[in-house]
C-alpha cells in the first residue's frame, strides 16, 4: 500500500484533484484541483517536502499558486496534466470560463 502526500481538507484549499501531478527534479509536486480554491472555481497547487521532515517525510505543504475565476476572462476547472514551459512556469488548460466560456490554456509562474 502506498503512502499519502497530502490531504485536501477544505474546498477553500482545493478539492476534486483529477489529473495525474507532475514533479520537479528538486521532487516538488505541481497539479491542479477542477474544483475549491478561493472561487471555487479551481487551482494550481505546488507540494514540498517540509524543512523540518527531512527526506523521508511522507506529508507536504501545499501552497496554492493560483486560485482560478478572479475574473470574467479566467478559465475554470483545469482537468489536464501540466507541462513545464521552456522559462520554467506551468502550463495547463481549463474545461471552462474564459472570454467565451469555451475554455483556455494558461500559464502559470511559481
Amino acid at each position: 500500500m502506498g503512502s499519502t502526500l497530502y490531504t485536501f481538507t477544505s474546498a477553500i484549499e482545493g478539492a476534486t484533484p483529477i489529473s495525474p501531478p507532475l514533479l520537479d527534479s528538486s521532487g516538488a509536486i505541481y497539479g491542479t484541483t477542477s474544483a475549491g480554491g478561493a472561487y471555487n472555481k479551481g487551482i494550481v497547487y505546488k507540494l514540498e517536502k517540509p524543512l523540518y521532515g527531512g527526506l523521508f517525510s511522507s506529508s507536504r505543504v501545499k501552497t496554492t499558486l493560483y486560485s482560478f475565476g478572479s475574473s470574467a476572462s479566467d478559465g475554470v476547472a483545469p482537468t489536464a496534466p501540466l507541462i513545464f514551459s521552456g522559462d520554467g512556469g506551468l502550463i495547463g488548460t481549463n474545461v471552462g470560463g474564459a472570454a467565451t466560456n469555451g475554455g483556455s490554456v494558461f500559464k502559470v509562474n511559481p
